[in-house]
């Protein structure tokens, strides 16, 4: 699973838009093609991906990436993996930061969390005259949009930029040729952690696609071209075999996609929880009898489709 803890407060950073050496493990394809967001490189960005850069944020407590979804039910929330805050106590009353829009707020409650799709979902302190900004980059999970074999994405968070130290609590972006969807439209399966550096003990349901991301990515965002989120990181093998690291035999691994978890599609890529697993996720929560009436409607308030 993709997470390192930080135990250091958010700090201003001084953007460093050098590259991981080609030959990291991480690495998808035959180049590491990850950029950190500097003010330059932010306006050449799409309006969609300007939209989720904006929203996107690290967990002072733990160095994890999260990003803000809207107003539900009265709370603001964000999210981001289980494995990043499994408990009220790692997460819930530190404070998340948003670098490029300079705000720090509190993660006062602890709505829930599911590990079946390694999500953890917070309500951040949010002061009235920062509403209107926050309702202008808000956006939920797309949950009724299945990703696409092949299709293009993009993914953003705070993994690594430079060789070391892997968490340098800047914002980075990966939106090359090689972030694509590698499994089959449709095909979503429930797998072990392939993570052989830091494994997670959960079977998680995902999807597959080679963006470059690192530890400390933890809990970015998954998005169409479009910006529409489709789902929330939580795991790649690591380290990387050759045959993914080249973009030649990795294109082979995308245009002959397996459903045997045996294969390369599913045990040597990097995977995203899609959003249209959260739902039914959510609902069990609900009727699991462990939350109160106000987290209940908080999270039926998310995933209420008809909004």
């Amino acid at each position: 699973m993709f997470f390192v803890s930080m135990a250091a407060l958010a700090l201003p950073f001084a953007a460093d838009p050098t590259l991981l050496d080609d030959n990291l493990e991480y690495r998808m394809g035959s180049r590491w093609q990850r950029t950190v967001i500097t003010a330059p490189a932010l306006q050449t960005l799409t309006p969609a991906a300007q939209r989720a850069a904006y929203a996107t944020g690290i967990i002072g407590i733990s160095g994890g990436t999260a990003f803000y979804l809207g107003k539900f039910g009265g709370a603001h929330l964000i999210v981001t993996n289980h494995h990043v805050c499994e408990t009220g106590g790692q997460c819930a009353g530190y404070t998340v930061w948003f670098p490029l829009i300079n705000r720090t707020y509190k993660m006062p409650m602890f709505v829930g969390t599911m590990k079946e799709v390694d999500l953890t979902i917070l309500k951040i302190e949010v002061p009235a005259a920062d509403e209107p900004m926050l309702a202008k980059i808000a956006r939920n999970f797309s949950f009724k949009r299945t990703p696409r074999h092949k299709e293009q994405l993009f993914t953003l968070g705070f993994g690594a930029t430079t060789p070391v130290p892997f968490n340098e609590r800047v914002i980075s972006i990966n939106q090359d040729s090689d972030c694509k969807v590698f499994s089959k439209t449709g095909d979503i399966q429930q797998i072990s952690d392939p993570d052989k550096k830091n494994p997670g003990p959960d079977r998680v349901w995902s999807f597959a696609h080679a963006c470059d991301v690192t530890h400390g990515d933890s809990g970015s965002p998954i998005l169409s071209t479009a910006g529409e989120i489709l789902g929330i990181l939580w795991t790649g093998a690591t380290p990387k075999i050759a045959a993914v690291q080249d973009s030649t035999s990795l294109g082979r691994i995308l245009n002959q996609p397996s459903s045997d978890l045996g294969s390369q599609t599913w045990s040597q890529l990097n995977y995203g929880v899609p959003a249209t697993r959260i739902p039914q996720a959510v609902v069990d929560k609900t009727q699991s009898g462990l939350l109160d009436v106000e987290r209940i409607q908080i999270l039926l308030r998310l995933i209420d489709q008809s909004r």
